[in-house]
């Protein structure tokens, strides 16, 4: 595409899918981070990890309670618009659900060498490819030229 198209509308695509890759990646470590200082407030622990005073833990139960419930239904809202059900994050999980889902942390544990070794041979094979044509100030090693039909191949 970079031989086809004017390097400022790669340029400005890229910039775009970059930017809504950011903001997507940023709004769901908001939500996490949020979630996760929750939890611990709820523990009775600081997001640093210390110990709350007893007064402290009472005020943000009380504020926890405030927040969820003004904030419940912006919160379904959201879960929707991103593509989930409302009743997922209330529903227990039974031992079925439980089951497939410790398959699913196993087996993302590891890392697919079969696809890495994949990715890794696709590009040797490219790199040997852009060598051989050449480009440039660098000639082709075999005599391929720039447009010709061997070239394009």
């Amino acid at each position: 595409l970079n031989k086809l198209l004017p390097e400022l509308f790669l340029t400005v695509m890229l910039v775009l899918l970059l930017s809504f890759t950011a903001y997507q990646s940023l709004k769901k470590a908001v939500k996490m981070y949020k979630a996760e200082s929750r939890k611990l407030r709820e523990q009775g622990l600081k997001p640093d990890g210390s110990k709350e005073s007893e007064l402290t833990q009472i005020n943000q139960q009380e504020k926890i309670v405030d927040k969820n419930q003004a904030g419940d239904e912006l919160l379904k809202d959201m879960d929707l618009q991103e593509g989930e059900s409302p009743g997922d994050m209330e529903s227990p999980v039974d031992g079925e659900q439980a089951q497939e889902l410790q398959k699913i942390l196993d087996e993302e544990r590891v890392t697919p060498m079969f696809n890495v070794n994949i990715l890794v041979g696709l590009f040797v094979v490219i790199l040997a490819i852009n060598l051989l044509k050449g480009g440039g100030a660098f000639p082709s090693p075999i005599g391929i030229e720039c447009g010709s039909q061997s070239f394009w191949i």
